[in-house]
């Protein structure tokens, strides 16, 4: 509200944002060592402004997802489905998964 009062483009202060959510981002991918390729998921992917200023901070394209909000339920859904194990402190599904064409397909058969 300020920077309006102040007579600051509103697209500069938009950018600001996008600048903001990018560099919190980098921060946490810089503290777990991320490397590329970097996908992004969740609603703020379809802000191509903080997309775009994350890019440029990371030095690094960013996969996109057609549908980024719906991509954490899926994944738990996938998991729920088919089930998880732990194997070197990574989670694995313990039955193939193909894609979209199995994602409504939750048998017994397929759970552990």
């Amino acid at each position: 509200v300020a920077l309006v009062a102040r007579g600051v483009p509103k697209e500069d202060i938009i950018r600001g944002l996008h600048a903001s959510v990018a560099e919190r981002i980098y921060a946490m991918a810089t503290r777990l060592r991320a490397c590329p390729p970097f996908v992004m998921t969740g609603g703020v992917a379809k802000n191509h402004g903080v997309a775009s200023a994350l890019e440029e901070r990371l030095s690094a394209g960013l996969l996109l997802p057609e549908e980024p909000q719906i991509v954490g339920a899926l994944g738990a859904a996938i998991v729920g489905c088919f089930g998880t194990k732990s194997v070197s402190g990574s989670i694995e599904a313990t039955a193939p998964f193909n894609g979209a064409q199995d994602a409504g397909l939750c048998s017994d058969s397929h759970k552990e």
